[in-house]
This record gives C-alpha cells, structure tokens and sequence, in this order.
C-alpha cells in the first residue's frame, strides 16, 4: 500500500489571510496610532524612571490595556455617529494595500 503525502498547505498563505484581516481591523481603529502613541510614551516613561520608581508589571499592562480599550470603544463610537450621518462631500477612501504578494 503507497500512502500519498498530503497537499500541505503554503504558510505564505495563513500570512495574507491574517495580513488581510488585520489590515482590515486598522482601517477600522480610527485612532490606533495615537493609542500606539500614548503607550510608547508610558514605556519611555518608565524606562526613564526604573532608577527611582519600579512600576510593577500589572500596572504596565494595567495600562496598555486601558489605553487600547480607550482606543477601540473611541474608534467605535466615532464609526457609528460617522455611519448614521450623511456623508457630505467625502471621497471614499481605498483601503491600505496588505503585504507584497498577497492579492
């Protein structure tokens, strides 16, 4: 009896999948990077402070996800007034292209 492999599939194309869904939730978080912003501040901050102050973990990660949920539920509330309203003289904007050779 020959037993034939299996058709693997190519890991190329979980990344786009991901890529492109992760692309997609970007789009959707109006204010991401300010968020993203925010937290590289706090980590500078305690960066500059570990010589005088020791912040424990479970308030650097007390804080990186309050920032985040402040970011979702901002982008959030920001989608849905902007999806009730009319649109007045926007152009619809492409969304961002994923990684190179996903399509």
């Amino acid at each position: 009896m020959m037993v034939r492999p299996r058709a693997a599939s190519s890991p190329a194309a979980g990344r786009c999948t991901s890529c492109s869904a992760l692309t997609g939730a970007a789009g959707r978080l109006r204010y991401l990077q300010p968020g993203l912003g925010v937290i590289l501040l706090g980590v500078a901050a305690k960066m500059l402070l570990a010589d005088v102050w020791t912040i424990p973990v479970w308030a650097s990660l007390g804080f990186t996800a309050t920032v985040l949920a402040v970011v979702v539920a901002a982008s959030r509330l920001t989608t849905v007034s902007t999806r009730s309203s009319p649109a007045r003289g926007r152009s619809a904007r492409s969304a961002p292209a994923g990684p190179p050779g996903c399509s």
